[in-house]
């Protein structure tokens, strides 16, 4: 009776030490989720310079339209675009209320930024969108690109729900 009650001991107390290791590896993921998304003061300053720089300084004016799906972190991280390219003399084409325009989002995305541009034709109007593709690229940030034919604005960022990473 005693070697069955040690067994069943034993058997608990493994037990009890895999549920408490997959109870860490969830509050990992939880914390992961709940981290919100934010330029880095490095990634701001490469951006920064690279949007006050010539390559962004074409005639007529770069626009380059942030919009955000209706979530608050990926509006908050939105906004933050928004920002700096205000900041770096980029016309934004921000809402009449200042705010970042609305996009939608059907399917989970992998990269949570995706770029829509009217065309993928090589031109000098589409110069600064390459450059800006190549930089965040270069900085870590994974950025789709998607075509719309049918869209005003040569270039939108669309900042998407954070992308799962569990």
């Amino acid at each position: 009776r005693a070697a069955k009650l040690e067994n069943e001991t034993s058997f608990l107390k493994k037990q009890a030490e895999e549920a408490k290791a997959e109870t860490a590896k969830v509050n990992e993921r939880l914390h992961k989720m709940q981290k919100l998304r934010s330029l880095t003061p490095d990634q701001t300053d490469k951006l920064s310079a690279l949007l006050r720089s010539e390559k962004f300084k074409i005639a007529p004016m770069t626009t380059f339209r942030v919009a955000s799906v209706a979530d608050s972190e990926s509006r908050m991280y939105a906004m933050q675009f928004q920002s700096l390219f205000a900041s770096c003399g980029v016309n934004v084409s921000p809402t009449p209320y200042g705010g970042v325009n609305e996009c939608s989002q059907i399917n989970p995305d992998a990269d949570g930024l995706v770029m829509t541009v009217k065309s993928l034709e090589i031109t000098a109007e589409y110069q600064p969108y390459i450059h800006f593709e190549n930089l965040m690229q270069a900085m870590g940030l994974s950025l789709g690109i998607q075509v719309n034919p049918q869209q005003h604005d040569l270039a939108i960022l669309n900042v998407l729900r954070k992308p799962n990473e569990i």
